[in-house]
C-alpha cells in the first residue's frame, strides 16, 4: 500500500521524552514488555544446550519473563473500561463486516481479560504455578481478538484503497490501519504460541515480541514541537 501526505515528525530520543513516554500506562506497560519478550528469545535461543554457562543465562531469562510477566498481569485491572466505552461507537458503525468483526475483536478481548484476571487471583491465592489454565484460556481468546483486528484493519485498508478522492485524514487513517493489520498480525502469532493453541518457537515468538512492544510505544511517542525548515 503506497501511502502519500504529510507524516508525524517525532519527537527525538531524550530523556524529556522517555519520561513523557513512562508517564502514560501504555509506554511503561510496553517497554517492560519488549524486555519480557527479550528474555523469551534468548530462552528459545539458549533452549536445550548443554553448556552449564548457557544454561544458567536460560534459567535467568525464564525467571525475568515469568517475574515481568506477573508484573504486567498486575496493572491490566482497569484495561476493560477502555474497550467498553468503544462499543457505541462501533456499534454506530454502518458497514455491517467492519462493525462485526470490531464487535468479535472488543469482546474477545473482554473475555481475555476476565480469564487473566482469574488467573493473577488463582496466582495471588496458590502461587505463580496457580491459574496457568485460566491464563492459557485467556491468551487464546486474545488471539481472536488479536486476528479479527488484523481482518478488520486489511477490511478498512481496502475501503480507503477504493475511495477515489482522499484527504489527508484518510491517508493517516490509511497509515493507522496498515499499523494495526501488521502489529495485530504479529500479535496473534505471538498468543498462539504462548497459549500452546498453535506453537512455533519461543525465539521467533521473542523478536515478534519485540518488535509489536516498539510498534506500540510509537504509539505514544510525543510529536516534534520544532518546527524543521525544508531542505
Amino acid at each position: 500500500v503506497k501511502l502519500d501526505g504529510p507524516k508525524k515528525c517525532l519527537a527525538e530520543a531524550s530523556m524529556k521524552t522517555i519520561d513523557q513516554v513512562c508517564q502514560t500506562y501504555e509506554g511503561r506497560d510496553k517497554l517492560v514488555r519488549f524486555f519480557q519478550f527479550g528474555a523469551r528469545a534468548v530462552m528459545g535461543m539458549t533452549s536445550g544446550l548443554t553448556s552449564d554457562a548457557l544454561q544458567s543465562v536460560n534459567n535467568i531469562a525464564r525467571l525475568l519473563m515469568v517475574t515481568l510477566s506477573g508484573s504486567r498481569r498486575s496493572f491490566r485491572w482497569g484495561r476493560e473500561l477502555p474497550a467498553l466505552r468503544s462499543l457505541p461507537q462501533i456499534i454506530a458503525l454502518s458497514d455491517p463486516w467492519l462493525k462485526s468483526l470490531r464487535l468479535v475483536e472488543k469482546a474477545a478481548f473482554l473475555v481475555f481479560l476476565l480469564n487473566d484476571h482469574i488467573g493473577w487471583i488463582r496466582q495471588v491465592n496458590g502461587g505463580m504455578r496457580k491459574g496457568g489454565q485460566s491464563i492459557q484460556r485467556g491468551l487464546r481468546y486474545l488471539t481472536l481478538s488479536a486476528t479479527a483486528a488484523a481482518i478488520a484493519s486489511a477490511w478498512r485498508l481496502r475501503q480507503l484503497k477504493a475511495e477515489a478522492d482522499q484527504c489527508e485524514s484518510d491517508l493517516a487513517e490509511k497509515r493507522k490501519s496498515l499499523v494495526s493489520f501488521v502489529r495485530n498480525g504479529l500479535l496473534a502469532i505471538q498468543t498462539a504460541h504462548i497459549s500452546r493453541l498453535q506453537e512455533t518457537s519461543d525465539t521467533l515468538v521473542g523478536i515478534l515480541g519485540m518488535v509489536t512492544s516498539v510498534i506500540d510505544v510509537m504509539q505514544v511517542w510525543p510529536e516534534s514541537t520544532v518546527e524543521k525548515s525544508g531542505k
